[in-house]
């Protein structure tokens, strides 16, 4: 690249970045609003426990303390939520899987009781779902189930999940 190529791609890369602080400083304003009156989700980490020990997770180097969020800070996180207006709840594990809960169906049912609470989410390796029932997970106001999984075959399942 010539020196001369190289300054004019500088000068493109500024001058694209000027107007985009430019255009951000003009809408400020109107952004710092709209964020100040809603917060659309809220991901809660229900338990650090999981089931499998996922060659992709996170879960594997884990050192802090493993549990499963109290009753008293869950309902708080949703009554604090629900009181800045709600939207979508996402029980999402940073580490863990929300089916380990054993208390998640009555926690999912607490979340839906409030009237703008819009959607109730889960992502899972879905391991332990017999322990709660597909009959009661159905009727508990669940709106989005995302189902973890590496491939079709047992042998695939095995060395990625290191788990039967």
């Amino acid at each position: 690249m010539s020196a001369f190529s190289f300054i004019k791609s500088k000068l493109a890369y500024e001058l694209k970045r000027a107007k985009a602080l430019a255009t951000y400083k003009v809408h400020e304003d109107a952004l710092v609003a709209a964020l100040s009156q809603t917060m659309p989700n809220v991901a809660i980490e229900l338990t650090n426990i999981c089931n499998a020990n996922c060659t992709f997770c996170a879960y594997q180097f884990q050192s802090r303390p493993q549990g499963v969020m109290s009753e008293e800070t869950y309902r708080k996180v949703i009554n604090e939520f629900a009181g800045c207006g709600g939207g979508h709840v996402h029980m999402v594990p940073t580490v863990g899987d929300s089916f380990v809960d054993p208390d998640l169906v009555d926690r999912i049912r607490y979340a839906t009781e409030k009237e703008n609470i819009r959607s109730v989410g889960i992502i899972s390796n879905m391991i332990s779902m017999g322990r709660h029932g597909a009959g009661e997970l159905i009727n508990s106001g669940l709106t989005d189930l995302h189902v973890s999984i590496s491939g079709l075959d047992e042998r695939m399942y095995e060395r990625v999940y290191r788990s039967k």
